[in-house]
């Protein structure tokens, strides 16, 4: 079984959105903005190189 996902640099238009549809938002977060107003269930990453861990991570969940 495969892991949906969807990773996007729009905190609310990509990796909220995914989340609140069941999906496993991952937000690209390249200009390192501060998140902290957001008490959210997301998986944050700074690069693109970084999202083949959080992928691996999920699998093995």
């Amino acid at each position: 079984m495969g892991i949906w996902h969807l990773h996007g640099d729009n905190l609310e238009l990509d990796a909220i959105a995914a989340r609140n549809v069941g999906l496993v938002g991952v937000w690209l977060n390249r200009l390192h903005d501060d998140f902290k107003n957001y008490s959210l269930d997301l998986q944050r990453i700074n690069s693109l190189t970084e999202l083949s861990e959080i992928i691996n991570t999920l699998e093995e969940q």
